[in-house]
Protein backbone atom coordinates (compact mmCIF):
# COMPACT_ATOMS: atom_id res chain seq x y z
CA UNK A 1 0.00 0.00 0.00
CA UNK A 2 1.13 3.61 -0.59
CA UNK A 3 -0.46 6.67 0.32
CA UNK A 4 -1.85 8.92 -2.74
CA UNK A 5 0.11 12.30 -3.16
CA UNK A 6 -1.93 15.23 -4.11
CA UNK A 7 0.13 16.44 -6.37
CA UNK A 8 -1.25 19.45 -7.48
CA UNK A 9 -3.45 20.42 -3.83
CA UNK A 10 -0.85 23.32 -3.35
CA UNK A 11 -2.43 26.66 -2.77
CA UNK A 12 -2.09 29.89 -0.95
CA UNK A 13 -2.87 29.46 3.10
CA UNK A 14 -5.29 31.83 4.86
CA UNK A 15 -4.59 32.40 8.67
CA UNK A 16 -8.01 31.86 11.12
CA UNK A 17 -7.43 32.14 14.80
CA UNK A 18 -10.08 29.82 16.69
CA UNK A 19 -9.11 30.35 20.50
CA UNK A 20 -7.19 33.25 22.29
CA UNK A 21 -6.16 33.18 26.14
CA UNK A 22 -4.80 36.25 27.89
CA UNK A 23 -2.42 34.66 29.58
CA UNK A 24 -1.00 32.22 26.97
CA UNK A 25 2.48 31.25 26.02
CA UNK A 26 2.82 29.86 22.34
CA UNK A 27 6.22 28.93 21.38
CA UNK A 28 6.29 27.51 18.28
CA UNK A 29 8.63 24.17 17.86
CA UNK A 30 7.91 23.95 13.63
CA UNK A 31 10.84 20.56 12.83
CA UNK A 32 9.32 21.05 9.29
CA UNK A 33 11.27 22.95 6.45
CA UNK A 34 7.45 24.16 5.19
CA UNK A 35 4.45 21.64 3.90
CA UNK A 36 4.71 21.19 0.52
CA UNK A 37 1.29 19.28 0.07
CA UNK A 38 -1.01 17.01 0.90
CA UNK A 39 -1.30 12.80 1.32
CA UNK A 40 -4.74 10.90 1.14
CA UNK A 41 -4.59 7.86 2.55
CA UNK A 42 -7.78 4.72 1.99
CA UNK A 43 -10.25 6.10 -0.24
CA UNK A 44 -12.84 5.30 1.51
CA UNK A 45 -10.81 6.14 4.64
CA UNK A 46 -10.48 3.51 7.38
CA UNK A 47 -10.78 4.83 10.95
CA UNK A 48 -13.70 5.50 13.90
CA UNK A 49 -16.00 8.53 13.82
CA UNK A 50 -14.63 11.91 15.28
CA UNK A 51 -14.88 11.66 19.18
CA UNK A 52 -13.79 8.20 19.83
CA UNK A 53 -11.51 7.17 22.53
CA UNK A 54 -9.36 5.34 22.02
CA UNK A 55 -9.20 6.25 17.91
CA UNK A 56 -8.68 3.61 16.10
CA UNK A 57 -5.06 3.21 16.18
CA UNK A 58 -5.22 -0.47 15.15
CA UNK A 59 -6.81 -0.77 11.72
CA UNK A 60 -7.48 2.77 10.76
CA UNK A 61 -5.38 5.68 8.91
CA UNK A 62 -3.10 7.91 10.85
CA UNK A 63 -0.22 9.77 10.94
CA UNK A 64 2.62 10.28 13.71
CA UNK A 65 4.92 13.30 14.00
CA UNK A 66 8.03 13.16 16.51
CA UNK A 67 9.48 16.29 18.31
CA UNK A 68 12.25 14.23 19.80
CA UNK A 69 13.73 14.86 23.00
CA UNK A 70 16.68 16.18 21.63
CA UNK A 71 14.55 19.15 20.77
CA UNK A 72 13.22 19.68 24.52
CA UNK A 73 15.29 18.97 27.47
CA UNK A 74 14.62 22.36 30.07
CA UNK A 75 16.44 23.88 32.74
CA UNK A 76 13.48 23.28 35.55
CA UNK A 77 13.24 27.09 36.08
CA UNK A 78 8.94 26.95 37.12
CA UNK A 79 8.11 23.57 36.50
CA UNK A 80 9.22 20.29 38.41
CA UNK A 81 10.10 16.79 37.47
CA UNK A 82 11.75 18.75 33.97
CA UNK A 83 8.70 19.34 31.96
CA UNK A 84 7.35 20.95 29.39
CA UNK A 85 4.26 22.83 29.29
CA UNK A 86 1.88 21.88 25.67
CA UNK A 87 -0.04 24.94 24.85
CA UNK A 88 -0.90 25.12 21.70
CA UNK A 89 -0.89 23.23 17.61
CA UNK A 90 -1.07 24.43 14.31
CA UNK A 91 -2.86 22.58 11.97
CA UNK A 92 -4.19 22.27 8.30
CA UNK A 93 -7.84 21.71 7.24
CA UNK A 94 -8.85 21.44 3.65
CA UNK A 95 -11.86 19.62 2.44
CA UNK A 96 -13.11 18.77 -1.56
CA UNK A 97 -16.51 19.57 -0.31
CA UNK A 98 -17.56 22.38 1.81
CA UNK A 99 -21.14 22.03 1.74
CA UNK A 100 -20.71 20.99 5.14
CA UNK A 101 -17.70 21.96 7.53
CA UNK A 102 -14.83 19.90 8.03
CA UNK A 103 -13.84 18.21 11.40
CA UNK A 104 -10.39 18.35 12.86
CA UNK A 105 -8.56 14.92 12.81
CA UNK A 106 -9.16 13.71 16.27
CA UNK A 107 -5.22 13.99 17.87
CA UNK A 108 -3.27 12.01 20.47
CA UNK A 109 -0.08 13.69 22.26
CA UNK A 110 1.82 11.04 24.04
CA UNK A 111 5.58 10.40 24.65
CA UNK A 112 7.19 8.17 22.26
CA UNK A 113 8.55 4.40 21.95
CA UNK A 114 10.57 2.74 19.80
CA UNK A 115 7.85 1.23 16.66
CA UNK A 116 10.77 -1.47 15.49
CA UNK A 117 10.47 0.21 11.72
CA UNK A 118 14.18 0.86 11.46
CA UNK A 119 16.18 3.81 11.41
CA UNK A 120 15.63 3.74 14.81
CA UNK A 121 12.08 5.18 14.01
CA UNK A 122 10.07 6.80 17.17
CA UNK A 123 6.43 6.37 17.20
CA UNK A 124 3.29 7.10 19.88
CA UNK A 125 3.19 5.51 22.96
CA UNK A 126 -0.64 4.54 23.50
CA UNK A 127 -0.37 3.22 26.87
CA UNK A 128 1.70 6.48 28.14
CA UNK A 129 0.34 7.80 31.68
CA UNK A 130 1.17 11.12 29.84
CA UNK A 131 -1.57 11.11 26.86
CA UNK A 132 -3.25 13.52 25.76
CA UNK A 133 -6.52 12.80 23.94
CA UNK A 134 -8.05 15.98 21.78
CA UNK A 135 -11.00 15.44 19.63
CA UNK A 136 -12.34 19.27 18.49
CA UNK A 137 -15.55 17.94 16.60
CA UNK A 138 -16.72 19.96 13.67
CA UNK A 139 -14.79 22.87 12.68
CA UNK A 140 -17.91 25.27 11.79
CA UNK A 141 -15.26 26.95 9.27
CA UNK A 142 -16.62 28.45 5.77
CA UNK A 143 -15.44 27.77 2.38
CA UNK A 144 -11.72 29.93 2.43
CA UNK A 145 -13.58 30.23 -1.58
CA UNK A 146 -15.72 32.42 -0.39
CA UNK A 147 -13.53 34.85 1.59
CA UNK A 148 -13.24 38.88 -0.26
CA UNK A 149 -10.31 38.47 -2.67
CA UNK A 150 -9.42 34.67 -1.35
CA UNK A 151 -6.08 33.68 -2.28
CA UNK A 152 -6.89 30.40 -4.21
CA UNK A 153 -8.73 31.69 -7.50
CA UNK A 154 -11.89 30.40 -7.18
CA UNK A 155 -14.80 30.84 -9.17
CA UNK A 156 -17.97 30.43 -6.88
CA UNK A 157 -17.88 27.55 -4.37
CA UNK A 158 -14.69 25.78 -6.44
CA UNK A 159 -11.08 26.75 -6.55
CA UNK A 160 -9.12 26.28 -9.86
CA UNK A 161 -8.22 22.45 -11.03
CA UNK A 162 -5.56 21.38 -9.06
CA UNK A 163 -5.86 23.19 -6.24
CA UNK A 164 -7.97 22.83 -2.55
CA UNK A 165 -8.61 25.32 -0.24
CA UNK A 166 -8.07 25.51 3.51
CA UNK A 167 -7.22 27.13 6.36
CA UNK A 168 -4.34 27.21 8.61
CA UNK A 169 -5.69 26.59 11.98
CA UNK A 170 -3.99 27.45 15.32
CA UNK A 171 -5.10 26.36 18.53
CA UNK A 172 -4.56 27.02 21.66
CA UNK A 173 -4.78 24.00 24.65
CA UNK A 174 -6.83 25.20 27.58
CA UNK A 175 -7.83 23.03 30.74
CA UNK A 176 -4.70 21.64 31.61
CA UNK A 177 -2.89 21.42 34.45
CA UNK A 178 -0.17 23.49 33.67
CA UNK A 179 0.64 27.14 34.63
CA UNK A 180 -1.02 28.37 31.28
CA UNK A 181 -3.34 25.69 30.62
CA UNK A 182 -1.34 23.30 29.12
CA UNK A 183 -0.84 19.89 29.13
CA UNK A 184 2.23 18.70 30.97
CA UNK A 185 4.81 16.13 29.23
CA UNK A 186 8.80 15.22 30.61
CA UNK A 187 11.28 17.32 29.05
CA UNK A 188 14.37 15.53 31.07
CA UNK A 189 16.72 14.47 27.72
CA UNK A 190 15.54 11.19 27.57
CA UNK A 191 11.95 11.60 26.69
CA UNK A 192 10.47 12.00 23.12
CA UNK A 193 6.90 13.78 22.59
CA UNK A 194 4.72 12.64 19.49
CA UNK A 195 1.77 13.53 18.03
CA UNK A 196 -0.87 11.24 15.93
CA UNK A 197 -3.65 12.43 13.98
CA UNK A 198 -6.40 9.96 13.45
CA UNK A 199 -8.82 10.21 9.75
CA UNK A 200 -12.33 9.52 10.12
CA UNK A 201 -13.40 6.82 8.64
CA UNK A 202 -15.93 7.00 5.42
CA UNK A 203 -13.84 9.38 4.07
CA UNK A 204 -14.10 9.46 0.12
CA UNK A 205 -12.08 10.75 -2.98
CA UNK A 206 -12.48 9.88 -6.36
CA UNK A 207 -11.95 12.42 -9.38
CA UNK A 208 -15.56 12.97 -11.12
CA UNK A 209 -17.58 11.29 -8.09
CA UNK A 210 -20.54 13.32 -6.28
CA UNK A 211 -20.02 16.12 -3.90
CA UNK A 212 -19.77 20.47 -4.56
CA UNK A 213 -16.24 20.03 -7.10
CA UNK A 214 -16.52 16.63 -8.13
CA UNK A 215 -13.77 15.74 -5.80
CA UNK A 216 -16.17 13.11 -3.01
CA UNK A 217 -16.11 14.40 0.41
CA UNK A 218 -12.91 14.39 2.04
CA UNK A 219 -11.13 16.07 4.41
CA UNK A 220 -7.51 16.61 4.64
CA UNK A 221 -4.91 17.81 7.23
CA UNK A 222 -1.47 16.05 6.62
CA UNK A 223 0.02 18.62 5.46
CA UNK A 224 3.54 17.41 4.19
CA UNK A 225 6.98 18.61 3.95
CA UNK A 226 8.77 16.23 1.49
CA UNK A 227 10.50 16.35 -1.72
CA UNK A 228 8.21 13.70 -2.76
CA UNK A 229 5.73 16.46 -4.23
CA UNK A 230 7.96 18.55 -6.48
CA UNK A 231 9.02 21.98 -6.51
CA UNK A 232 9.08 21.82 -2.55
CA UNK A 233 12.00 21.94 -0.32
CA UNK A 234 11.43 18.82 1.60
CA UNK A 235 13.69 17.81 4.44
CA UNK A 236 17.34 17.40 3.87
CA UNK A 237 18.42 15.38 6.78
CA UNK A 238 21.33 13.04 6.91
CA UNK A 239 20.82 9.79 4.94
CA UNK A 240 19.92 6.58 7.04
CA UNK A 241 21.16 3.04 5.61
CA UNK A 242 17.33 1.66 4.93
CA UNK A 243 15.79 5.67 3.78
CA UNK A 244 13.86 5.83 6.38
CA UNK A 245 13.38 8.77 9.38
CA UNK A 246 13.29 8.22 12.89
CA UNK A 247 10.85 11.13 13.11
CA UNK A 248 7.63 10.05 11.47
CA UNK A 249 5.34 7.68 10.14
CA UNK A 250 1.92 6.97 9.52
CA UNK A 251 -0.76 3.79 9.14
CA UNK A 252 -2.77 2.07 6.76
CA UNK A 253 -5.59 -0.63 8.09
CA UNK A 254 -3.00 -1.69 10.87
CA UNK A 255 -0.07 -1.44 9.34
CA UNK A 256 2.40 1.37 10.12
CA UNK A 257 5.14 2.80 7.82
CA UNK A 258 8.34 5.00 8.49
CA UNK A 259 8.46 7.90 7.24
CA UNK A 260 11.72 8.81 4.09
CA UNK A 261 14.09 11.21 5.23
CA UNK A 262 12.76 13.92 3.04
CA UNK A 263 9.32 14.31 4.11
CA UNK A 264 7.78 14.70 7.59
CA UNK A 265 4.46 16.37 8.85
CA UNK A 266 3.72 20.19 9.03
CA UNK A 267 2.39 20.06 12.38
CA UNK A 268 4.12 23.02 14.67
CA UNK A 269 3.56 22.42 18.49
CA UNK A 270 3.84 25.09 20.73
CA UNK A 271 4.73 25.45 24.20
CA UNK A 272 5.17 27.81 27.69
CA UNK A 273 8.99 27.62 27.08
CA UNK A 274 11.21 29.65 25.21
CA UNK A 275 12.70 27.55 22.56
CA UNK A 276 15.59 26.96 20.26
CA UNK A 277 15.32 25.51 16.76
CA UNK A 278 18.61 24.75 14.65
CA UNK A 279 18.91 25.65 11.21
CA UNK A 280 20.74 24.35 8.11
CA UNK A 281 21.84 25.84 5.06
CA UNK A 282 20.16 24.07 2.15
CA UNK A 283 20.63 24.22 -1.78
CA UNK A 284 19.04 26.48 -2.65
CA UNK A 285 20.09 28.70 0.42
CA UNK A 286 17.04 30.39 1.21
CA UNK A 287 13.25 29.37 1.76
CA UNK A 288 11.21 32.23 0.62
CA UNK A 289 7.91 30.81 2.23
CA UNK A 290 9.93 30.25 5.43
CA UNK A 291 11.81 33.54 4.90
CA UNK A 292 15.19 32.23 6.17
CA UNK A 293 17.16 29.00 5.68
CA UNK A 294 15.94 24.98 6.47
CA UNK A 295 14.36 24.72 9.85
CA UNK A 296 13.44 21.35 9.17
CA UNK A 297 14.62 17.67 10.29
CA UNK A 298 17.91 18.52 9.05
CA UNK A 299 18.53 20.78 11.82
CA UNK A 300 18.25 17.55 14.04
CA UNK A 301 20.51 15.43 11.80
CA UNK A 302 23.09 17.26 9.77
CA UNK A 303 24.40 16.72 6.52
CA UNK A 304 27.75 18.15 6.99
CA UNK A 305 29.50 16.49 3.96
CA UNK A 306 32.82 18.01 2.81
CA UNK A 307 32.36 21.31 5.22
CA UNK A 308 30.25 23.40 3.11
CA UNK A 309 27.22 22.68 5.65
CA UNK A 310 26.18 25.74 7.75
CA UNK A 311 24.49 25.50 11.13
CA UNK A 312 22.59 28.14 12.25
CA UNK A 313 19.82 28.35 15.23
CA UNK A 314 16.70 30.14 15.67
CA UNK A 315 15.51 31.65 19.05
CA UNK A 316 11.63 31.31 19.55
CA UNK A 317 10.50 33.71 23.12
CA UNK A 318 6.93 35.55 23.39
CA UNK A 319 8.04 36.84 26.77
CA UNK A 320 11.75 38.32 25.27
CA UNK A 321 10.12 40.46 22.74
CA UNK A 322 13.31 43.46 22.57
CA UNK A 323 15.95 41.50 24.92
CA UNK A 324 19.27 40.46 23.55
CA UNK A 325 19.08 36.39 22.63
CA UNK A 326 22.74 34.64 22.47
CA UNK A 327 22.73 30.64 22.36
CA UNK A 328 26.12 28.39 23.25
CA UNK A 329 27.06 25.35 21.54
CA UNK A 330 29.10 22.91 22.85
CA UNK A 331 30.47 19.70 21.45
CA UNK A 332 31.00 18.31 24.60
CA UNK A 333 28.76 16.52 26.80
CA UNK A 334 25.38 18.41 28.38
CA UNK A 335 25.89 18.53 32.17
CA UNK A 336 23.76 16.50 34.65
CA UNK A 337 21.10 18.08 36.17
CA UNK A 338 20.57 20.73 37.61
CA UNK A 339 23.40 22.15 35.18
CA UNK A 340 25.58 25.53 36.42
CA UNK A 341 23.75 27.93 38.19
CA UNK A 342 25.01 31.37 37.12
CA UNK A 343 22.85 34.59 37.00
CA UNK A 344 20.09 33.24 37.34
CA UNK A 345 20.18 30.77 34.51
CA UNK A 346 20.48 26.72 34.75
CA UNK A 347 23.61 26.25 32.51
CA UNK A 348 23.42 23.16 31.03
CA UNK A 349 26.06 23.56 28.46
CA UNK A 350 29.12 22.69 29.28
CA UNK A 351 31.08 26.57 29.30
CA UNK A 352 34.73 24.75 29.40
CA UNK A 353 34.65 24.08 26.01
CA UNK A 354 36.41 27.24 23.97
CA UNK A 355 33.38 26.27 21.05
CA UNK A 356 30.61 28.15 23.58
CA UNK A 357 32.41 31.69 23.25
CA UNK A 358 32.79 31.02 19.36
CA UNK A 359 29.12 30.11 18.92
CA UNK A 360 27.99 32.72 21.42
CA UNK A 361 30.07 35.80 19.79
CA UNK A 362 28.14 34.53 16.31
CA UNK A 363 24.66 33.65 17.54
CA UNK A 364 23.12 36.97 18.73
CA UNK A 365 20.72 38.58 18.68
CA UNK A 366 17.62 41.25 19.76
CA UNK A 367 14.03 39.26 19.26
CA UNK A 368 11.26 41.11 17.32
CA UNK A 369 7.51 40.61 17.10
CA UNK A 370 6.13 38.30 14.90
CA UNK A 371 2.86 38.51 13.99
CA UNK A 372 0.76 35.36 13.98
CA UNK A 373 -2.69 36.82 14.47
CA UNK A 374 -2.38 38.80 17.56
CA UNK A 375 -1.80 37.61 21.57
CA UNK A 376 -1.10 34.75 22.57
CA UNK A 377 -0.14 33.64 18.73
CA UNK A 378 2.14 36.19 18.55
CA UNK A 379 6.29 35.36 18.82
CA UNK A 380 8.98 36.65 19.55
CA UNK A 381 11.58 35.58 17.26
CA UNK A 382 15.64 36.11 16.12
CA UNK A 383 17.21 33.94 12.86
CA UNK A 384 20.57 33.68 13.91
CA UNK A 385 23.56 33.31 10.97
CA UNK A 386 25.02 29.87 9.99
CA UNK A 387 28.24 28.69 10.95
CA UNK A 388 30.14 26.37 8.16
CA UNK A 389 30.93 23.18 10.38
CA UNK A 390 34.36 21.52 8.97
CA UNK A 391 34.26 18.27 7.91
CA UNK A 392 35.88 16.56 11.07
CA UNK A 393 33.00 17.38 13.28
CA UNK A 394 31.40 14.17 11.40
CA UNK A 395 30.32 12.30 14.39
CA UNK A 396 30.00 14.63 17.02
CA UNK A 397 26.47 15.74 18.63
CA UNK A 398 26.00 20.01 19.11
CA UNK A 399 24.75 20.45 22.23
CA UNK A 400 23.04 24.35 22.20
CA UNK A 401 21.05 26.11 24.85
CA UNK A 402 19.50 29.74 24.25
CA UNK A 403 19.91 32.91 26.60
CA UNK A 404 18.46 36.02 27.33
CA UNK A 405 19.43 39.15 29.02
CA UNK A 406 16.71 41.81 30.37
CA UNK A 407 18.36 45.47 29.73
CA UNK A 408 15.29 46.72 32.17
CA UNK A 409 15.81 44.43 35.07
CA UNK A 410 19.16 43.34 34.46
CA UNK A 411 18.13 40.00 34.46
CA UNK A 412 18.66 36.62 32.74
CA UNK A 413 16.64 33.54 31.23
CA UNK A 414 17.48 30.53 29.90
CA UNK A 415 16.32 27.97 26.72
CA UNK A 416 15.94 24.26 26.79
CA UNK A 417 18.43 22.69 25.03
CA UNK A 418 18.95 21.47 21.34
CA UNK A 419 21.17 18.99 20.11
CA UNK A 420 21.94 18.26 16.23
CA UNK A 421 24.10 15.30 15.46
CA UNK A 422 26.85 16.24 12.70
CA UNK A 423 26.65 13.16 9.90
Amino acid sequence: MSRLRCLACLGSVALLALARSANGQMNELQLCNGGDGFFIYDDPSLGFPTGTFPPDHAGGNWIWKVFPAAALRVADGALSSHQIEWTGITVTLADTDWTTPPSFYDLIVTTGTSTGLGSGNIGPDFASPFLVFVSMGASSLGNPCSLPGNPFGCTGPCPPPGFIPHWVVELVVSGGPGPHGGFLFPADGATDLVTASFLPGGMTFVAGSPGQCGLGDYTLSDWHSGLVFGGGFGEKQAPTPNGFSPYGGYSFGGSQFAEYVDEVQDQPLQFASSMIEGRTTLDPPANPTLGTTGLGLSSLRAAVGGGTTGYGVKMIASAHVGQFGFVMGSFQPQLPDPGVTLLGMNVLIDLTDPVTSRTSAMWNGTLTPASHGGPPFDNGVVVLPTITMPSYVVGFTLNMQGFFFDPVTFTFDDTGTFQAQML
